[in-house]
């Protein structure tokens, strides 16, 4: 019988918070897809890619406050879909708004439980560049709160279809197969 022991490491803070006080728990119903995630893991161990966004996706749950776990939720995100020093056909660099736009919006074209619209996906992006560059939020508002929401259930969608399903996952094996599957608009 395998049992689930909580971990102890000094890297990450050991307490996990959460934005909404009424989702602070596991139930038995969630026993099955987690057994299930962490067979997936230890059959399959993540790619370099996928396993930065999971570091980052549990980083976030160690922080309490948002202008810390807004900007790690979206480096998640960008962990899986950045390529280093990628350039257009243009010849132009590839920027990391563009780059997390495009690929995030043709990540919902293959999945609609994963489509986010396109003024969502760049407001996150702007939001994550305000609070990096030092402006703070101190509490978030309820439309903040609301786009919030929407990057954790997309970096948890993403992070779980790429762990259980091989034919999504192989997106994210490396720069050549996500630049293929994902390609840039123009």
């Amino acid at each position: 019988m395998r049992q689930i022991v909580p971990v102890s490491h000094t890297h990450l803070n050991p307490h996990a918070y959460v934005t909404d006080p009424n989702e602070n728990w596991l139930i038995p119903a969630d026993l099955p897809i987690l057994a299930t995630l962490i067979e997936a893991v230890r059959t399959n161990p993540p790619t370099e890619r996928l396993a930065a966004g999971l570091w980052h996706h549990e980083a976030v749950s160690r922080h309490y406050f948002i202008d810390l776990r807004w900007p790690l939720l979206t480096t998640s995100l960008e962990a899986l879909v950045r390529i280093r020093d990628e350039r257009l056909s243009s010849g132009r660099f590839a920027g990391s708004k563009k780059v997390f736009v495009d690929r995030l919006l043709a990540i919902g074209a293959l999945d609609p439980g994963l489509a986010v619209p396109e003024a969502d996906l760049e407001a996150i992006c702007e939001q994550r560049s305000l609070l990096t560059h030092g402006l703070t939020f101190g509490s978030l508002d309820e439309t903040r709160k609301v786009l919030y929401q929407t990057q954790e259930r997309l970096t948890r969608g993403l992070i779980r279809k790429a762990l259980l399903e091989p034919a999504f996952r192989v997106i994210f094996a490396s720069d050549s197969t996500l630049a293929v599957n994902l390609p840039l608009r123009p």
